[in-house]
């Protein structure tokens, strides 16, 4: 009883940690520490790929950190497939000045559901440049 107590009030402090986050991850002058707040909740819960993805994110918004983005979308790939984290990394390869592989991950999302409007976006974005 005391034991599920606790495992709930970590997930419901983790939880609260996340949404921080996630906050201040919206504004450029916060973003840093947005990263930091994840990289501690990664470090608890190093499994949990839709934690990892919104790390990379949040770093593929930083011209400075972009690579690392890439490379933590790519992480999340490994496991499994993942639409979200190959879209994420397209966007990412998109910044980075590489539309080629970016267009390439827009493709794998849309050969396993041609109506994926996310990835139809991206491909779109894409063939704008």
């Amino acid at each position: 009883m005391v034991l599920a107590m606790v495992l709930a009030l970590v997930a419901q402090a983790d939880e609260t940690m996340e949404a921080r986050a996630e906050r201040l991850s919206w504004d450029k002058k916060t973003r840093e520490q947005s990263l930091k707040v994840f990289e501690e909740l990664l470090q608890a819960q190093p499994g949990r790929t839709e934690l990892r993805l919104k790390y990379a994110r949040v770093m593929s918004w930083m011209p400075s950190k972009r690579r690392q983005a890439i490379a933590e979308f790519e992480r999340a790939l490994k496991d499994k497939e993942n639409a979200e984290a190959r879209l994420g990394l397209g966007g990412a390869l998109l910044w980075e000045g590489r539309p080629w592989a970016a267009l390439r991950e827009a493709d794998r999302i849309l050969s396993a559901d041609p109506l994926y409007g996310e990835a139809l976006l991206l491909k779109a974005q894409i063939m704008e440049q």
